[in-house]
């Protein structure tokens, strides 16, 4: 069964989570754009920017600044581009601990590419809620800070199930029609859903191509129009609204 794959920036205040209540950790960060910059202590040398980004899978690092920590190589894996359909070779490194304003993460393994594949000048590497599982995470746009603490967030009628799949993904809904959506904080689009896919849906207007844009697999064109009708997310809708429409395969099977 296939689903269409939609792309969501959050753009209020966003939690995600598991456990019981405890004491928390705030993690400031500022913006580069549409990116959250959060800082971490690498192996406890010095501070370093990351991307803290809902649409990462992997953490990611600067090779070279791998080499240079002389963090210990892990080998070489294989992963399916997503944009390409093709089969990558990439280096992976091991991280023994991540230490964000106190909240230690232990012994992660990092995937290693070049500078140029890590979109802020100052960050090293990019991490995702994977890494931080175990934990509600709410991200306070209005206050600039990360919330970290063991905890639970009780369903209500303002709550959406999620699955960390390994990335932040939830049910909406085109017209009545459920889908799959990715919820994307390092995402530029308010609402991104694939261009391939318009027997799906319907546009009020026809597609202009905006430019280009880039993850760390690759390019893909940018297109942007209206949609046609209603997206509902949760007890949320919305009416007609601007959208990206996205080139490459962002969509689940």
């Amino acid at each position: 069964k296939k689903y269409l794959f939609v792309i969501l920036t959050i753009c209020l205040l966003a939690t995600v989570g598991f456990a019981q209540k405890s004491k928390q950790i705030e993690v400031p960060f500022k913006m580069d754009r549409n990116l959250i910059i959060i800082q971490a202590k690498i192996q406890n040398g010095a501070t370093s920017d990351f991307i803290f980004d809902t649409g990462a899978s992997e953490i990611i690092i600067n090779k070279e600044v791998a080499e240079k920590l002389k963090l210990k190589s892990k080998g070489l894996v294989k992963f399916t581009n997503m944009l390409s359909n093709k089969t990558e070779t990439v280096e992976t490194y091991k991280i023994s601990s991540l230490n964000f304003n106190g909240l230690i993460v232990k012994n992660k393994t990092s995937l290693a590419v070049p500078p140029e594949n890590i979109f802020s000048p100052t960050a090293v590497g990019i991490i995702g809620l994977s890494a931080f599982a175990g934990n509600l995470v709410t991200i306070d746009y209005k206050n600039s800070k990360l919330i970290f603490q063991k905890g639970s967030l009780k369903a209500n009628e303002k709550t959406i199930p999620i699955a960390l799949n390994p990335v932040l993904e939830a049910k909406i809904k085109l017209n009545g029609k459920e889908v799959l959506a990715h919820f994307d904080c390092g995402s530029p689009n308010y609402i991104g859903i694939p261009k391939q896919w318009n027997n799906d849906y319907k546009l009020k207007s026809e597609p202009v191509l905006r430019g280009k844009g880039r993850t760390p697999a690759g390019e893909f064109e940018v297109y942007s129009s209206e949609f046609d009708g209603e997206i509902a997310i949760g007890n949320l809708k919305l009416k007609d609204p601007k959208i990206t429409l996205l080139t490459g395969n962002f969509f689940a099977v």
